[in-house]
């Protein structure tokens, strides 16, 4: 078969849609990847239970559902992360996994301490120990201050060394976690609240440009 010029130069065109088409995609996917590393995770949904943010939480010393003597006293070196779970919460369950990993990431800026929500002593006991959780402290929601009993889970809340509450909300999963190390970070209570800000200083910025012209 002999091809002809219109043969050849439609056969060259379709070569260069190709390159054209497999160069868009690596930008598309080099653009996705920028834009991830440079987005704030989703947040951990900022809900009413608990201590109000910037609120001082009363110090607490006992023995945790394991035996173990427990201080959460302030000032201290780090702040405290407290992660309320439940034996009967099949959301907990499978977040412990990520939380235990999110504990020695944040060791640093935080002691990490798990909190029982309901259920019996023996099923708090037994929970903690079938899931390996008797590196941190484990205290029953009930045992600590009232300022720090929630009754939900899983739920996470992030106090810092002066012990005053500064990022909390519902963790269904990894990215809440993250997203409230990442509040503290920014000083805002939660991501949504920091991004929020930032659209309100945005569209006042527009505002006074539309002013001044």
């Amino acid at each position: 078969m002999h091809w002809t010029t219109i043969g050849w130069i439609s056969y060259l065109v379709l070569w260069i849609v190709v390159i054209l088409q497999v160069v868009l995609t690596l930008a598309l996917a080099r653009a996705i990847g920028q834009l991830r590393r440079h987005t704030p995770p989703s947040g951990a949904r900022l809900v009413n239970p608990g201590p109000e943010i910037d609120t001082y939480v009363g110090a607490w010393e006992g023995i945790d559902l394991l035996g173990n003597p427990v201080s959460f006293r302030f000032p201290r070196e780090r702040g405290l992360f407290l992660l309320y779970v439940s034996p009967h919460c099949s959301i907990c369950e499978g977040l412990l996994p990520s939380a235990k990993r999110f504990f020695k990431e944040i060791a640093a800026e935080a002691d990490g301490a798990w909190v029982m929500v309901l259920g019996s002593r023996e099923a708090q006991i037994s929970y903690a120990r079938e899931n390996d959780l008797t590196r941190y402290p484990v205290a029953a929601e009930d045992q600590l201050p009232a300022t720090l009993r929630l009754e939900g889970a899983p739920f996470g809340l992030w106090i810092d060394a002066a012990g005053r509450v500064k990022a909390k909300g519902m963790v269904d999963r990894r990215e809440h976690l993250e997203s409230l190390r990442y509040a503290v970070k920014l000083g805002h209570p939660s991501v949504e609240s920091y991004v929020a800000a930032r659209v309100e200083e945005q569209e006042q910025e527009r505002e006074r440009q539309a002013a001044s012209h």
